[in-house]
């Protein structure tokens, strides 16, 4: 016997969606989120922001994981997955050392 399960999983972008106009998350949407991980779903936070760069409020809410850098990372639960690596070569290092010394 196979059993098929459907997994509802919801990507949800940060800038202009969880924190629209500002840096606040309605509690609308927190309770929202909280309804939706209470009906089994799961949550991902999907930005182009490094993991570094959300801000913790976020990460109080019941995420499973998310796509951040572009796409370039990728958490679920304790697991990740860097997809890509861009990388800055020491020429452009040197350029942004420049810029903010002047």
């Amino acid at each position: 016997m196979i059993i098929l399960t459907v997994m509802k999983n919801f990507f949800f972008d940060v800038d202009g969606t969880l924190l629209p106009g500002g840096r606040t998350i309605p509690e609308s949407t927190v309770k929202a989120l909280y309804e939706a991980k209470r009906q089994g779903c799961r949550l991902f936070l999907c930005t182009g922001r490094s993991q570094d760069e959300v801000i913790p409020e976020l990460y109080a809410l019941p995420f499973d994981g998310g796509v951040f850098s572009s796409g370039a990372h990728i958490k679920v639960g304790d697991k990740v997955k860097v997809v890509g690596t861009g990388g800055v070569d020491d020429g452009k290092v040197f350029s942004v050392r420049r810029i903010h010394q002047d």
